[in-house]
């Protein structure tokens, strides 16, 4: 481009001034017939386009092509094709189940799913076998890709793909035509709301483009232009290059004034210019205008194509609109220096859209400067991801530069640096940072939240992305969210929650503190426990390293300042989570082998998980132990392959127990008669005080053991014979005298010998049918079987130490277990979408154990694969689950002990489905052990897409009162959600109000934020 000269740039502000006058008193009609484009047709604003989400509506999505496949797989899915307007087909699906997809380089698993497949280029190039744009919209999701791990309730996700081979699709069960029944409907009609948005956005206000490649400039006309400008790699995109060419489309007038060696063309009525140049294309749509031309022109000459080199400035007014495909901007009046590759925008609104949350990105701007094709720099800016003219939450930044570039994952994206931020809901400045740069979907803030309850009293939390804090972005594959809490009662709390993610390695740190706690706990019996300035937290870290294929790493570490700070911060962690150990765990996988080698010990004296203490009462170090499987060795492969295997199992360790040495008034027991009657010890006393009593100690102890069976399977017509024989030793380097003292042995002996006969019935009736209970013909499929299995041993369970559940613990005795199985099937769908539909299901079984077994009190089970893992006991266990419809389904179960006379357990629960986004469950249950009889319930109720109300309570019969209650209701707005919730326990006496804000379209704050801080649905103590 060549530079312009001083008088010509006087003369060209005198004429822009007259020209806004003279283009004021003209005034705006609505675009008619242009004069000419580059396609020779006139240009349709897309608004006159109606989007209903079935098709693509003739739209091409203006996003970078990527490599990749494109295949779904579920358990059910549906196909069917849409025509679209431009007569091209689209491939519609519907899946249902575990679904998986990948789409590019992004792996998706979700619920339920809907996916627009459509061809719109061939391959032909390398191994690229077509281009196809994709839109999937999925429910309940896990996306991965890049290093990058997101899980949101719902996900619309837009590609285009040069895809090396074809769609696929794998499934259990496909079925043509879309769903017509069942959850998987409402799916595929949000789905279709969420692309007519979509098309909606970036199509509403722009005049309808061809999107087709432009077509290459002739050889003529690019050896006339010369060459392209050199680029270097710092070099910026420019806005307009030698080699490209204008397009000008008027709907009314165009005027042409020579003056001096320029011209100047008055254009009004409606004005479409369009700009194309190899790899660009960018259209400007405004009420009028004034172009400013090179050499002596008329008005013909805007008919046609103009090279970019001949026209030095382009003045537009009323209404401006500007696009790349990818960026948009509005504003009331637009200068464009094409002459110095410079624009300014007066009160503008720049938009690009963000395709990995689904939502576009608005920056309001005093005046925005675009310096390069890629750079815009925006005075008194405002940032948010809503079209209003004040947006809910917006951020607002003194100066804001915003550019696209390569981010780490090789993707182009857009990046802001600003300054002087400011965060406000509505017109209100609720926070301020000095400065930001990085990724607007990274925005630092992910979540604010409020709670308060007479377990931690008032605290205000929010969550933070550490990186974006720095204006900088993280390794790939690496997230860290920040927690900076503050508790009225307990003062600053500071936590993180660290994710890492590689195509062999995965990993989490979780680490929280209140460094100075002046609160008083109120543990999960009611204690209270006061804390006069204590430091406490939690670290906790694991990592998993695909070595090699066949090889496995696991690593985890946990360190805690007391046994109390996980049922005050995070009861969920210690009553649902797994084991919190120190361990390093090494596996080796390879077909029907297994190797593993494992090294665990806890740091501290304390037992964290709640099912442990509730169990055993204590850990186990293991320094190490080494452990050798081989599974179903076939035995006769030439003769009758799988007709006899041999499975075998080794061990050997160096092992001790570990007990807690913290008191049980600790624990919330601080009377004497409830520390008895649970531990039998005084509440200053501990549990390894309790189990030192009872001949346990610490000392290490060498075990080794093994095991091997050997089982056979065989058919004499319907019936199945599998008989099995299982020998184990154990051996000790002690004998447990203190423990056991009438018992010297220091080696067990134990052997089992068992068999299973089972058979299969079926009957087909065709003559059912019923609309009342959605049966079309009936299949009854009966399966009757017994069990017998005797085992003997040297040493009764009873007088070993349980350091295994699977190996101190198995029981010996005679077991028979007599069972019937039964299930009826039918089919449901309709015609053309029939499938097969378990509607009733019923077991029964009935066990006996001999007297030679120790009965334990608990409620009993029996395993198939390993009856000496079994709870002993004689016993009847009868279950049953409807499928009335697929909105409808009730369950059943009843454990009835023999010995007893009376149940042991009691359950029974229904499910409903209303339809219109109302969801209820229930659930009564008795325990007898515990002599307790608790009714759950539980709704959920959606009235509208931006309200959510969620509710569940439990009433004690025995109590005459309620459990717990919970509360819920959550109000999404466009650019984030509020969600408040109320919550009361009984047993702890507590109360908990909670409220929550997360601003929308912040990438990677779902599931993130320490002990289930703001990034959390209800806030860290909002339950």
């Amino acid at each position: 481009m060549r530079k312009g000269n001083g008088p010509k740039q006087i003369r060209r502000a005198w004429t822009l001034a007259v020209a806004a006058g003279l283009a004021i008193g003209c005034g705006a009609p609505t675009l008619a017939q242009p004069v000419g484009g580059p396609s020779g047709q006139p240009s349709q604003p897309a608004d006159s386009q109606i989007f209903d989400g079935r098709t693509f509506g003739g739209t091409r999505l203006g996003i970078a092509v990527t490599p990749g496949d494109i295949s779904f797989a579920s358990q059910r899915a549906w196909s069917w094709r849409e025509v679209d307007i431009d007569g091209r087909s689209t491939i519609r699906i519907a899946l249902d189940g575990d679904v998986s997809a990948q789409i590019g380089t992004y792996i998706f698993r979700a619920s339920r799913a809907t996916a627009w497949i459509q061809r719109i280029g061939a391959g032909g190039v390398g191994d690229v076998e077509g281009i196809y744009q994709v839109f999937a919209f999925f429910e309940d999701v896990r996306a991965e890709g890049g290093g990058v791990v997101a899980r949101s309730e719902t996900l619309p996700v837009q590609a285009l793909i040069a895809a090396p081979r074809p769609v696929g699709l794998i499934t259990d069960l496909r079925l043509n035509g879309p769903p017509e029944t069942g959850r998987i409907v409402q799916t595929v009609v949000e789905g279709e709301e969420a692309l007519a948005r979509t098309l909606a956005q970036r199509n509403r206000g722009i005049a309808e483009m061809d999107l087709r490649p432009p077509e290459p400039l002739d050889d003529r006309r690019r050896t006339a232009q010369g060459p392209a400008p050199a680029r270097t790699e710092d070099t910026r995109a420019p806005l307009f290059t030698s080699e490209g060419v204008f397009f000008f489309s008027v709907g009314e007038r165009i005027t042409i004034e020579p003056r001096q060696g320029e011209t100047i063309a008055y254009l009004t009525g409606g004005l479409v210019v369009q700009y194309e140049s190899a790899g660009q294309t960018v259209e400007l749509l405004a009420q009028r205008g004034v172009v400013f031309l090179d050499g002596d022109e008329n008005e013909s000459a805007l008919g046609g194509p103009i090279a970019a080199e001949r026209v030095t400035g382009i003045y537009l007014e009323g209404g401006v609109r500007a696009t790349d495909g990818e960026y948009r901007v509005e504003m009331p009046a637009a200068f464009y220096d094409v002459e110095n590759d410079r624009a300014l925008l007066l009160d503008a609104v720049f938009e690009t859209f963000a395709p990995q949350i689904g939502s576009p990105i608005y920056i309001r701007a005093e005046s925005i400067r675009q310096r390069a094709a890629e750079e815009f720099v925006a005075k008194k800016a405002t940032v948010a991801n809503t079209g209003f003219f004040r947006p809910h939450l917006s951020i607002g930044a003194s100066t804001l530069t915003l550019t696209k570039k390569e981010n780490i994952y090789g993707e182009e994206r857009p990046n802001i640096d600003a300054r002087g931020i400011t965060l406000r809901a509505g017109a209100l400045p609720v926070g301020w940072l000095p400065f930001f740069k990085g990724d607007p979907e990274r925005f630092p803030l992910r979540g604010i939240g409020f709670a308060d309850s007479n377990r931690t009293g008032p605290v205000f939390s929010t969550e933070w992305d550490f990186f974006s804090l720095l204006g900088r972005e993280g390794p790939p594959g690496f997230d860290v969210g920040l927690d900076l809490d503050y508790y009225a009662d307990r003062g600053l709390g500071i936590g993180t929650q660290t994710d890492w993610r590689g195509d062999s390695y995965e990993g989490e740190l979780l680490a929280y503190t209140v460094p100075d706690d002046q609160g008083e706990d109120v543990l999960a019996n009611g204690t209270e426990l006061d804390r006069n300035g204590e430091f406490r937290g939690i670290a906790y870290a694991r990592h998993r390293w695909q070595v090699r294929p066949e090889w496995t790493l696991i690593a985890e570490g946990v360190s805690i300042s007391d046994e109390a700070f996980l049922q005050v911060f995070a009861p969920e962690l210690a009553s649902d989570g797994d084991e919190l150990t120190t361990r390093a765990f090494l596996r080796r996988l390879e077909g029907n082998s297994l190797l593993t080698f494992e090294v665990q010990g806890q740091a501290l004296d304390d037992v964290l998980n709640e099912n442990l203490l509730q169990s055993v009462g204590y850990t186990v170090d293991r320094f190490p132990e080494v452990r050798a499987t081989q599974q179903a060795i076939d035995l006769l492969p030439d003769w009758k392959p799988g007709a006899v295997t041999y499975t075998w199992d080794a061990s050997y360790g160096l092992l001790r127990l570990r007990f807690s040495e913290t008191p049980v008034e600790d624990f919330g027991l601080t009377r004497i008669e409830e520390s008895q009657r649970i531990f039998d010890v005084l509440p200053t006393q501990s549990l390894g005080d309790s189990f030192r009593a009872a001949g346990l100690d610490e000392s290490y102890i060498n075990r080794f053991d093994t095991r091997h069976e050997i089982a056979g399977t065989f058919d004499y017509g319907p019936i199945k014979f599998n008989p099995f024989v299982v020998g184990r030793l154990t051996a000790y380097d002690t004998s447990f005298d203190d423990f056991s003292p009438g018992e010297d042995e220091d080696a067990r002996v134990w052997g089992a010998v068992g068999a299973r006969v089972s058979t299969s019935i079926q009957r087909v009736d065709n003559t059912i049918e019923s609309r009342t209970f959605d049966l079309h013909r009936l299949r009854h499929v009966i399966e009757p079987s017994v069990t017998a299995w005797y085992a003997g041993t040297n040493v009764n369970n009873t007088e070993l130490p349980v350091i295994d559940d699977d190996v101190e613990a198995i029981i010996d005795g005679g077991t028979v277990r007599v069972g019937l199985d039964q299930v009826w099937q039918t089919k449901r769908g309709g015609p053309g979408r029939w499938y097969d539909a378990d509607v009733f299901r019923l077991s029964a079984a009935y066990v006996y154990n001999s007297e030679d077994d120790d009965v334990e009190s608990s409620i009993g089970r029996f395993f198939d694969a390993r009856p000496e893992l079994s709870v002993p006991g004689e016993y009847f266990d009868v279950s049953a689950a409807w499928q009335v419809s697929d909105a409808v389904s009730l369950s059943g179960e009843v454990i009835y002990d023999v010995l007893a006379d009376e149940p042991d357990r009691t359950s029974g629960g229904i499910l409903v489905d209303h339809g219109r986004g109302l969801s209820t469950s229930s659930e009564l249950r008795y325990l007898e052990n515990q002599d307790v009889t608790f009714w759950s319930t539980a709704v959920r109720f959606q009235p509208t897409k931006k309200y959510e109300v969620i509710g569940a309570t439990r009433y004690d019969f025995d109590r005459s009162e309620f459990a717990n209650f919970r509360a819920t209701v959550l109000r999404s707005f466009p650019n984030a959600q509020i969600g408040v919730t109320i919550n009361f326990s009984a047993i702890r006496d507590e109360t908990t109000f909670g409220l929550v804000f997360r601003p929308s379209g912040v990438f990677g704050s779902p599931g993130a934020g320490g002990f289930g801080g703001a990034g959390q649905p209800f806030g860290r103590n909002g339950g």
